[in-house]
């Protein structure tokens, strides 16, 4: 029993069992689970625990209780911001599963425009039932950050898919299965994040499949998105920027993912022999249909993006409002074209594999084996390493101001990034509960000038032609997307 309540790191740090008036001890993961069954056994009488969603969908999950009495205390939205009123009287409901739980209507966001309700603190135990609500996140509320020029609000960190399912090349990447993509996704949503990104190349629709499972009863808390461009099967058309591989490829999502509509449906990678008009007409006919919502591009050259917006425009076709691309302490190429394009045009950027693989999280070091099991001990080849060097210099400072800041250094090489340019949200996925709960504290980090500067002037790629000119000859002119480059050169 005890194996199967992971531990959930900073998330539930202050998950506390005791008796009704809310004195107890902390406990954490399986321990937990083992002084739930002590107690047990000693008296059955009424106990208390107080911790997130994802600690009563762990406790679930292990079989310890059979059926929730759920007080759901009321939230208000403003501007986007998460408020708490201080004194709320909780509404009360009994639902025998997490399923009935995330779709009780006072659970849902749609339930009121103005009010909805948030599961809010309070765990306990008496003869075989369990009472809950869930608390408040620890760290205050969630930013959410406009993407690009269109209309949605998204969080800035996003929940990433490519280790569910496992199959194939995505193993060396996890292999979660529906059980723990669910913790993960109530991990996620504690945290304030509302967008979840997949694809439909990820363990050849397996993530889509498991996503879709995951979220079933509470599809409309999420923001959903995917991707879709490389070959599904072997066929001449089952790849590619076609209208006949676009649209199959959506309905073959929305099958997966269970829903009847793609928040983000982004084109998954550059294809130089479909023209962008036949594509971007295949996307225009997916929205006018109700199946997509939003349109964006990922890995995408900077004149990819001109060149696509610009048809777009010219023909009254979707825009890209983001466009998903690497970007990290390790490899800042992106810096060079594709970030200024987005801030001069108005294009979200969501980051992948912020942390290079696992390179930035401090555990590949100088002179040293990777770890056992580790991704970069196999044959995962993303991301390239050209400066060897200047990567391990990187991770010598990286963990240096994480010691100092006594956090992990992957939450440093993200709060970098939610601090730079142009960066609207940075994608995390994690193997395991312990590695997410680490990542989704990134939120809450706020590094200081001298942390960036010196986190930036480390990795930094050298001034290409022709930047180095305009920098040298254009330096009264330039506007926000050029200095976004040029400015930390000078």
């Amino acid at each position: 029993m005890a194996d199967k309540i992971n531990t959930m790191s900073k998330l539930v740090a202050s998950t506390t069992l005791g008796s009704s008036d809310w004195q107890g001890t902390t406990v954490v993961g399986s321990k937990l689970a083992d002084e739930i069954g002590k107690r047990k056994r000693e008296d059955g009488g009424p106990m208390l625990v107080a911790g997130s969603r994802a600690v009563v969908h762990a406790l679930l999950d292990a079989g310890l209780v059979d059926r929730i009495n759920l007080q759901v205390f009321p939230l208000i939205l403003s501007s986007g911001m998460r408020v708490y009123p201080d004194r709320a009287e909780p509404i009360r409901l009994e639902v025998a599963s997490m399923r009935e739980l995330d779709s009780a209507s006072c659970c849902r966001a749609s339930a009121c425009p103005a009010e909805s309700a948030a599961p809010r603190v309070a765990v306990y135990r008496a003869r075989g039932s369990l009472s809950c609500a869930r608390s408040r996140r620890s760290g205050g509320t969630m930013e959410y950050r406009q993407l690009g020029r269109g209309g949605l609000r998204i969080s800035p960190l996003t929940l990433g898919t490519m280790g569910f399912g496992g199959a194939g090349q995505f193993s060396d990447v996890g292999e979660i299965d529906l059980a723990g993509a669910r913790r993960q996704v109530d991990m996620a949503l504690d945290a304030g994040v509302n967008l979840i990104d997949t694809a439909d190349i990820y363990s050849l629709g397996a993530s889509e499949e498991i996503v879709g499972a995951a979220l079933e009863g509470r599809r409309e808390r999420v923001l959903l998105a995917t991707k879709a461009r490389f070959a599904m099967g072997p066929g001449p058309n089952d790849g590619g920027l076609s209208r006949h591989h676009l649209i199959e490829a959506c309905e073959a999502s929305l099958r997966r993912l269970r829903t009847d509509h793609i928040d983000l449906y982004q084109v998954h990678e550059w294809d130089g022999q479909t023209p962008l008009e036949e594509t971007l007409g295949a996307l225009d006919d997916l929205v006018r249909s109700g199946k997509v919502r939003y349109v964006g591009c990922s890995n995408f050259a900077g004149w990819h993006v001109m060149k696509a917006l610009g048809i777009a425009r010219q023909h009254g076709l979707p825009t890209f409002v983001s466009q998903q691309v690497y970007l990290s302490l390790q490899e800042r190429s992106a810096e060079y074209e594709i970030v200024p394009s987005a801030i001069d045009q108005g294009l979200g950027l969501l980051i992948w594999s912020p942390l290079a693989g696992g390179w930035l999280t401090g555990k590949y070091r100088r002179g040293q084996q990777p770890p056992a099991g580790a991704r970069h001990s196999g044959k995962w080849g993303e991301p390239p390493i050209y400066d060897e060097d200047r990567l391990y210099d990187t991770i010598d400072l990286l963990v240096e101001v994480a010691q100092a800041r006594g956090v992990s250094a992957a939450q440093v090489a993200l709060a970098w990034l939610l601090q730079r340019p142009g960066v609207t949200s940075v994608i995390v996925g994690a193997r395991t509960e312990e590695q997410l709960a680490d990542n989704l504290a990134a939120a809450e980090l706020e590094l200081s000038e001298e942390e960036r500067a010196g986190l930036e002037a480390v990795s930094r790629p050298p001034l290409l032609y022709p930047f180095w000119h305009h920098r040298a000859a254009a330096g009264d002119r330039l506007s926000a997307a050029d200095l976004s480059l040029i400015a930390q050169y000078s």
